[in-house]
């Protein structure tokens, strides 16, 4: 049977890129028989160049491939949704032998109360390698991940924050992507970004507000003197 769904996402938010509709083969969706209910955001490398041939989609779209993922953001920041988010990708890569919570062994996150995380969270592979993500990361792909962590954090009222926003490695012991632990991948700063987006405070603002508060501390210390 032919797996179809709408787009979940707005098409204008990877503009000027494009956001692309490309079904994953239904039986790489794992068959978990329940809905997925998203509480987390779970960011991936699909350890692939990072150039034109976009392999990721078609891969996931191949009945070989037993995996999924529901999203994906090329390195010329087109975004596309392979799987729905009411439905668990097949994207974590965790079991009882390999699965843990930021180095504790067999440890669920916080946002999971015992159900699988393939059905507790939305994933996206960025397009590149763990290792070298922080060189080909390009500033399309990068507005284009950060727009989709503070569109669908609104959308799933999920924190923005580390419990939250998280590295596959940081669920399975066999993992190495994105790239959090090699300090390859800038995930503080990309969730720092999104919360600008999110809450409508941009970076011009903060360092305004910085500076004003620097200066307002500096008269204050001055008349403090003064006195």
């Amino acid at each position: 049977m032919t797996y179809s769904f709408a787009p979940d996402v707005p098409a204008d938010l990877a503009a000027p890129a494009r956001v692309v509709l490309a079904p994953a083969f239904e039986g790489n969706l794992g068959g978990y028989g329940r809905s997925n209910v998203p509480r987390a955001l779970v960011l991936h490398t699909p350890e692939e160049d990072a150039d034109q041939n976009e392999v990721t989609p078609r891969w996931f779209a191949d009945p070989r491939a037993r995996a999924s993922t529901h999203y994906y953001a090329d390195d010329d920041g087109d975004l596309y949704q392979m799987v729905a988010d009411r439905d668990c990708a097949w994207a974590q890569g965790t079991h009882a032998g390999n699965r843990h919570w930021k180095g504790a062994a067999g440890a669920l996150p916080p946002w999971n109360e015992g159900v699988n995380n393939n059905c507790r969270a939305l994933s996206i592979e960025i397009e590149g390698r763990a290792a070298s993500i922080g060189r080909t990361l390009s500033e399309a792909q990068r507005r284009t991940v950060v727009r989709w962590l503070a569109d669908r954090s609104a959308r799933y009222d999920i924190p923005l924050d580390r419990d939250h926003v998280v590295g596959h490695e940081e669920l399975a012991t066999d993992k190495h992507d994105p790239g959090i632990a090699l300090g390859t991948f800038p995930i503080d700063e990309l969730i720092s970004e999104a919360r600008a987006l999110r809450f409508g405070v941009d970076r011009e603002s903060v360092h305004a507000e910085v500076h004003a508060a620097h200066s307002a501390l500096g008269r204050a210390l001055e008349l403090l003197e003064a006195s």
